[in-house]
């Protein structure tokens, strides 16, 4: 076999001959963790890097005075390309979540509310059925399952009006990056508090009137 003609190249500097020794040595790599923990977090702000949660929140930074004189400086991009893209990414996350919000506002409204009235009606046919036949059956587990649906219900109601009212609100603004933030820091909560809502509804609803798969079906029956 010919030798290596990593080993073999003649070093000319120190960092040559580094360089060589390194690429040429076995060894393995350990990778922990993926930068996004808490310490690490602490790390980056003990060395000054910035640390941007949050799309609307890091995509300033492309209209950061340095980063556009950078930019003109090597002939990447000028001052106005710059800010055309920042406008144009805060627009299109805008857009994202309002799709999203909208989406979420008709599935509730047309898909999950219905489907726990409809359950509730259910149970309440199946105790006033219990009652009619005689007064001393139990109907203990119909009364906490409606009374627990009847409260998701609310919420999820709630939720809804919610929702509807920060999403008119971002879609009023005429800023794209003031757009973009209320959508993440007023439209992106009240989806979770709906979110929060329908999930506790539909550990309870039955499965027969859930419109939507459930994770086990999606698993284990697709």
């Amino acid at each position: 076999m010919p030798p290596s003609p990593w080993s073999s190249a003649p070093s000319r500097t120190t960092a040559g001959s580094s360089l060589t020794a390194t690429a040429t040595r076995p060894g393995r790599f350990i990778l922990t963790g993926t930068g996004s923990t808490a310490e690490w977090e602490a790390e980056a702000a003990k060395r000054g890097l910035p640390n941007k949660k949050n799309t609307p929140a890091a995509l300033p930074a492309l209209i950061d005075p340095k980063n556009i004189a950078l930019m003109e400086e090597f002939g990447v991009l000028t001052k106005v390309e710059m800010e055309s893209r920042y406008e144009v990414e805060m627009e299109h996350y805008a857009k994202i979540i309002n799709i999203e919000a909208l989406t979420m506002l008709e599935m509730a409204r047309k898909q999950l509310l219905p489907a726990v009235n409809s359950y509730m009606s259910e149970v309440a046919n199946t105790a006033a059925t219990k009652l009619a036949v005689s007064e001393a059956l139990s109907v203990r587990s119909e009364t906490k399952t409606l009374t627990k649906l009847s409260a998701d219900a609310d919420a999820m109601s709630d939720a809804i009006d919610v929702l509807q009212d920060v999403v008119d609100a971002a879609e009023a603004l005429t800023s794209e990056s003031e757009k973009a933030v209320a959508f993440h820091d007023n439209v992106l909560p009240a989806m979770d508090a709906l979110r929060a809502a329908a999930d506790d509804a539909e550990t309870i609803c039955g499965e027969d009137y859930w419109p939507l798969p459930s994770y086990s079906k999606m698993l284990y029956y697709v």
